[in-house]
């Protein structure tokens, strides 16, 4: 299985939140599901999300947008999320 893990640093969890939620269907689209949400601990604007992936290419074109401000900005990323394409190895 593959997965897409992304880290955001984001200004207001809770209005971050709202605007990620509402944002479940373009996620769908792009093939991705969430399967864990976390927060950091010392830093609760800090958010690391796991996503499985469908198809890796469609994955990444939904991460990198065509244009340097999207609607991902719009929740307050203090900075551009950082995102690792993994997959389930362990047999």
């Amino acid at each position: 299985m593959t997965y897409m893990l992304c880290r955001h640093k984001v200004a207001d969890y809770d209005h971050w939140k709202l605007i990620f939620d509402s944002n479940s269907l373009a996620q769908q689209n792009a093939g991705l599901k969430v399967e864990l949400h976390w927060r950091g601990i010392e830093d609760p604007n800090e958010v690391f999300i796991l996503f499985a992936v469908d198809d890796i290419e469609r994955a990444k074109t939904f991460v990198t947008p065509p244009e340097p401000i999207d609607a991902r900005q719009k929740p307050g990323l203090f900075n551009k999320p950082v995102v690792y394409f993994i997959k389930d190895d362990f047999q």
